[in-house]
């Protein structure tokens, strides 16, 4: 049996049939405990990191009279300045600038944004009319590109696309980072985790996972959408519904890569955070104690239980694997990794099978691009003889995940073979 994550654990010698089981933790990382309030915590961003403050777009040589506009209103709005390198980070001013946001979009523009909607694509939708470079507008229906354009069109579009400028103007992405934030944490679980200095022309990945959770950066999300309107769609990446499965809530909104390990530990008590330290150097009885520790503080914290479980895994604390992956589904009934691994569990059980079964169902339900609950099951159907959905999830897996595409033709052999 194989555990996949960002290292490979040793195999319990007692597990005996092949089945291939996902557990997500960052061992490469070695975490601090962040939660040291003596020492104050100071963002290190390396010269790859300050590179994402280059937006992928060219400048305008000057801002458009509509977004300049627009900026205005929301700067009387916000009494925020125009420009800044480093706007405010404390609730109330992301509030305020959420709020003067929406409320310049339907003087200047006469168009309804609101944190009261659960719409998400409502954001792309008013990019797409008022905010994108005005010579592609034309080319796109409300939130998407039109579907229907001709093979000119296309070209036409095209020679545009790649010369798309941004507006230099950080008050536009502060505020719209802030409006797309507050609707995250309204919606998607999210809590905003901002240090300072926050400055809002940035161009960083959408999203980053560690430690079983994932942070996403709203301000990086804004301003790509400008240079990248089709590409960038907001609604489809502010669902995140079935991506957001495999991870554990609340998802840290941050403001810059370099913050990412701060965001994802103070959001756990202090021993689970020295446990995964811990853990990443192999000292899982440590880990495990501290875990318990954390778990016995924190029973309603489901990412710590999702941290802890390598470690049950690790020293063959069977009893306790099934009792906190049993906890965590209570908390996170749909979370696809949680229910494959407690299923890989259940397929050893004697008559646990059709219970492994029912569980890697529910992990596909849940994600239907869950690469691993589809080996997993074509396995667990071989094992019982069902020959035809065997086949069958193992040819999902070898058409639409490439890196068990190898494991799924193995499987296959195995199965025409027999």
């Amino acid at each position: 049996m194989l555990i996949e994550s960002n290292a490979l654990f040793t195999v319990p010698k007692s597990i005996n049939h092949t089945v291939f089981i996902y557990m997500k933790s960052d061992s490469n990382t070695s975490v601090q405990d962040m939660r040291n309030t003596e020492a104050p915590y100071v963002r290190e961003e390396g010269d790859t990191i300050k590179t994402y403050y280059t937006p992928y777009a060219e400048f305008a040589k000057e801002t458009p009279e509509y977004i300049s506009a627009f900026v205005e209103e929301i700067e009387k709005c916000s009494g925020f300045p125009r420009s800044d390198d480093h706007y405010p980070i404390d609730s109330n001013s992301i509030q305020i600038a959420a709020k003067a946001f929406e409320q310049a979009a339907k003087t200047v523009f006469g168009f309804t944004l609101s944190l009261e909607s659960d719409e998400a694509l409502q954001l792309d939708i008013f990019a797409n009319a008022h905010l994108i470079d005005p010579r592609i507008r034309p080319y796109f229906h409300e939130e998407k590109l039109k579907e229907d354009l001709d093979e000119e069109q296309w070209e036409a579009y095209s020679k545009l696309y790649d010369e798309i400028t941004l507006p230099k103007e950080p008050l536009l992405y502060y505020a719209m980072g802030c409006f797309l934030g507050e609707w995250l944490v309204r919606y998607r679980n999210c809590t905003w985790m901002l240090f300072e200095s926050l400055n809002p022309i940035q161009s960083f990945p959408d999203m980053a996972m560690t430690l079983d959770t994932a942070c996403m950066l709203p301000f990086s999300q804004v301003v790509k959408k400008l240079t990248d309107p089709e590409g960038d769609n907001i609604g489809f990446k502010a669902s995140m519904r079935l991506s957001m499965k495999q991870y554990f809530g609340p998802f840290p909104l941050i403001a810059s890569l370099g913050d990412l390990k701060q965001a994802a530990t103070i959001l756990l008590p202090q021993e689970a955070v020295i446990a995964s330290e811990k853990a990443s150097n192999g000292e899982h009885e440590e880990a495990f104690q501290l875990y318990t520790k954390a778990i016995e503080r924190e029973p309603n914290n489901a990412r710590i239980y999702s941290l802890a479980l390598p470690s049950a895994w690790q020293l063959e604390h069977w009893d306790t694997f099934f009792e906190w992956s049993e906890a965590a589904l209570e908390l996170e009934p749909e979370n696809t990794v949680i229910n494959h691994n407690l299923a890989v569990l259940y397929s050893y059980r004697e008559n646990g099978m059709s219970k492994a079964i029912e569980l890697l169902k529910k992990a596909i339900q849940s994600d239907s691009n869950y690469g691993s609950a589809h080996l997993t099951i074509a396995i667990c159907y071989f094992e019982i003889g069902d020959k035809n959905q065997a086949l069958e999830h193992a040819k999902w897996v070898e058409e639409h995940d490439q890196k068990l595409k190898e494991r799924a033709v193995e499987l296959i052999k195995s199965i025409n073979a027999q």
